[in-house]
């Protein structure tokens, strides 16, 4: 159970995060011009690929029209197409390259943004945290497959969908 000093400070670097992620926004490569939930859409076409209009609907609590609209935007800026559907099945929605292209950079300025975070952390406390932050994961994995695709467990995700699950930075 975390305690009351642990949540403390996650809520303080959390809290410290957020607002220099906003004093940095300027500078965020286009992210700015995409809403948060524009944004998280396509995270999520990318990291439980493929995802459908349902699932969408579901995660933001929208109506399938506001979910067609927000999947019409994505595909219209060129970062989400919708293969054609066949038979009644829902067509799945997959990131363009220029969707990969435009994550990828949003990654390497997060990834620029955030090395102040652990400018003072060692290789031991590299891999502390990264064990914690595997068992986060796994953690946030399972409530995701199971609120939001009805699944249970990751070996439920066809094998190229977990292998794209958790996209490693570039350079």
């Amino acid at each position: 159970m975390l305690d009351k000093d642990i949540l403390t400070l996650l809520f303080e670097a959390s809290l410290k995060s957020r607002l220099l992620r906003e004093w940095q926004k300027s500078s965020s490569a286009g992210a700015d011009t995409l809403s948060e939930r524009e944004m998280l859409s396509l995270e999520m076409i990318q990291a439980y690929s493929p995802v459908g209009q349902r699932a969408l609907s579901k995660v933001f609590d929208i109506s399938p029209g506001a979910a067609s609209h927000l999947v019409n935007q994505l595909c219209a800026l060129g970062l989400v197409e919708r293969p054609e559907r066949k038979g009644p099945r829902e067509s799945l929605l997959k990131l363009t390259e220029k969707g990969k292209h435009f994550l990828d950079d949003i990654k390497k300025i997060a990834a620029q943004r955030y090395a102040y975070l652990f400018a003072d952390c060692n290789e031991p406390d590299f891999e502390i945290l990264r064990g914690i932050l595997k068992k986060i994961n796994e953690a946030t994995d399972r409530k995701v497959l199971e609120s939001v695709f009805g699944r249970t467990d990751i070996t439920d995700l066809p094998r190229e969908q977990m292998r794209r699950r958790s996209p490693r930075l570039k350079g």
